[in-house]
C-alpha cells in the first residue's frame, strides 16, 4: 500500500511500476523491431495500424476509437498508405470520409507485428512462467475493465481501452 505521509516520491506505487513497465516495453518492443522493414514507423503510426486492422473503419470512427483528432489520424494513415500497408477508399454513406483498408503488405506486417508480441510475450513468460503470464494478462483486463467503468461512470472519455478484455 501507498503511505501517504511519505514526502518522497514512492517509486513502488502501481502506477508509476504500470508507468515504469510501460516505459521498457516499449524500448523492448522497439528493439525487437530493429531490423524489420517497420523498425522507423512510429509508435502512433503502429498504434493506429492496430485499432484499424479490424477493418472497415473511417477516419472519424477511427479517430473517436483513438480519441485523437481526425487530423492526426488522417496524419498516421497517410504514413501507414505511404509504406502500403493500409489503402485509404471513400466511404459509402459519406462524401468526406473515407475507409481504411488493409493491403496484403499490411496483412504480412500484422503477422510480422504478431510474431514481435509472441517473443516478447516468451520472454515474460521466461521471467513469471507461463502460468503467471495467464495469470497477469487476467489482472490487468480486470484492472482496466474495472477503470473503464468507473471513467464511464465519471464520464470521462474510456475510448482508447473499449476493446480490451473483450
Amino acid at each position: 500500500m501507498v503511505d501517504i505521509n511519505n514526502e518522497s516520491p514512492p517509486r513502488d506505487n502501481m502506477r508509476t511500476l504500470f508507468n515504469l513497465l510501460k516505459e521498457q516495453l516499449d524500448l523492448r518492443i522497439y528493439y525487437l523491431r530493429q531490423g524489420t522493414e517497420f523498425e522507423n514507423v512510429r509508435v502512433s503510426d503502429v498504434r493506429t495500424f492496430i485499432f484499424a486492422s479490424s477493418g472497415g473503419l473511417s477516419i472519424h470512427k477511427l479517430a473517436a476509437a483513438l480519441d485523437i483528432s481526425r487530423q492526426a489520424v488522417h496524419v498516421s494513415l497517410k504514413k501507414l498508405e505511404h509504406i502500403g500497408v493500409i489503402a485509404l477508399h471513400p466511404a459509402e454513406n459519406s462524401k468526406r470520409d473515407l475507409v481504411v483498408v488493409i493491403t496484403e503488405r499490411g496483412k504480412i506486417a500484422m503477422r510480422e507485428v504478431n510474431m514481435i508480441v509472441a517473443k516478447f510475450e516468451d520472454e515474460l513468460a521466461s521471467v513469471v512462467g507461463v502460468e503467471g503470464l495467464e495469470n497477469l494478462r487476467m489482472m490487468l483486463k480486470a484492472i482496466l475493465r474495472n477503470s473503464q467503468s468507473r471513467n464511464i461512470a465519471a464520464g470521462l472519455s474510456t475510448k482508447t481501452s473499449s476493446s480490451v478484455g473483450q
